[in-house]
């Protein structure tokens, strides 16, 4: 059962002393080190920040969200976790998603992110059109973003022909970029394997990307087909 947080929003620095007192220090170290270069990490645990951001996107989340400076890892985060929890309109969730972009500079900001933006379940085509232009960034993980949104909300029935196809079209050299598109090629290959196949033809992705996939598939054990040659 999720942890409920009640609180009356007043500044920016009550939150920030909010997470503070939420912080393990021997949490820490361990958060740190699955985010390299990331040097302000308070040690939050994921599940009292989304209670959180829960809170917060109810009881002054969009006044809160007008602050501009992040002074920590879990600050940041929680910002894009406030950003899916709103309650207002399709329209307004989206134009923040955009003002976010920015600051996603790891893969632990990107993925809790991704997650929050469960409104995409009611409004697939808007999360579309806003992930489309993502997927032919250069930017490393405005790249992810469109793998893991695609990963997270695409791969069913109504879209998986569509996900699979701009899937391959990233083509984002860096490391976190490739391994989200691995990992979703993975996760369709285990529903949709006669529609992923053509896409594990030697040649189609690239060399590396089709290798991760490869890997992520043989680790989840739950291949209903074999894998192709590699």
């Amino acid at each position: 059962m999720q942890e409920k947080i009640l609180f009356q929003y007043e500044s920016p620095q009550q939150v920030r002393d909010l997470l503070e007192s939420m912080a393990e220090p021997g949490y820490r170290d361990f958060a740190s080190s699955l985010v390299p270069g990331e040097n302000h990490v308070l040690g939050v645990r994921l599940p009292k920040l989304r209670a959180l951001a829960k809170t917060l996107a109810r009881n002054g989340g969009e006044e809160w969200l007008r602050h501009k400076e992040d002074l920590s890892f879990e600050e940041t985060m929680l910002r894009g976790m406030v950003i899916g929890s709103l309650r207002e309109e399709p329209e307004t969730v989206f134009a923040l998603c955009q003002e976010f972009l920015p600051r996603i500079h790891n893969w632990s900001v990107c993925d809790s992110f991704c997650a929050s933006l469960k409104l995409i379940v009611k409004h697939p085509q808007m999360g579309w059109e806003f992930l489309l232009p993502l997927a032919h960034s250069s930017r490393e993980f405005e790249a992810r973003v469109a793998a893991v949104l695609l990963l997270n909300y695409y791969l069913i029935p109504e879209w998986i022909d569509d996900a699979l196809l701009l899937l391959s079209q990233i083509r984002q050299p860096n490391y976190y970029a490739k391994m989200a598109v691995a990992w979703a090629f993975s996760k369709a290959w285990i529903s949709f394997p006669e529609k992923t196949c053509p896409y594990f033809a030697p040649g189609v992705l690239e060399k590396e990307t089709r290798k991760m996939a490869f890997q992520k598939v043989r680790d989840s054990r739950k291949p209903k087909m074999p894998l192709p040659k590699e």
